[in-house]
């Protein structure tokens, strides 16, 4: 055995913390002994990696039912909406000033409320992959299109947050990692 070899199996590669030769990973970093595959997801540091998923997967899912109830509520209560339209005294020569008729007005409210619903069902997509640490492309897709539909102030700056999370964690999806 050269120096260079001799050296080399004393100190990690990885970090340079000293070893012995019996060892067959890093004890201070965890990095596998010739360079092979770091252990640091077997050794340790799994733990709080899984954590990060089901935080995304709870406020995506919180997100989800949020979305999801105010959307469905729009969508039945389009009605009670224009009731109280009906009692804003201009609004209603307001709209006919632009050519719109009731019927235009109903059916862009039920169509905001399936618009903030579809974002939900979105949000529920990506709170189940986060959930399964399954298919991270298509979370962050399903995520990021949910934001993207709801791009009414906070709701789809939630969903972005929470695509960012998931682009953090994106290790932590199963089929993410190289086997």
């Amino acid at each position: 055995m050269n120096m260079e070899e001799k050296e080399s199996s004393n100190f990690c590669s990885s970090c340079g913390a000293p070893m012995r030769d019996s060892d067959t990973f890093c004890p201070s970093c965890g990095k596998t002994v010739g360079g092979s595959a770091p252990s640091t997801q077997q050794y340790g540091n799994s733990k709080p990696k899984s954590n990060r998923l089901i935080v995304v997967a709870i406020l995506a899912a919180i997100w989800a039912f949020i979305a999801l109830a105010f959307g469905l509520y729009i969508i039945f209560a389009t009605d009670s909406i224009l009731a109280v339209l009906d009692s804003t005294a201009d609004f209603w020569d307001t709209v006919y000033e632009y050519g719109l008729t009731r019927s235009d007005i109903a059916n862009s409210i039920a169509m905001l409320g399936a618009i903030i619903a579809a974002s939900g069902a979105l949000a529920a997509i990506t709170a189940v992959l986060a959930a399964i640490k399954k298919f991270y492309v298509v979370a962050l897709i399903t995520c990021i299109l949910s934001a993207l539909i709801v791009v009414l102030g906070l709701v789809g700056i939630v969903g972005l947050i929470i695509a960012y999370l998931i682009y953090r964690a994106r290790d932590d999806f199963v089929d993410s990692k190289k086997a």
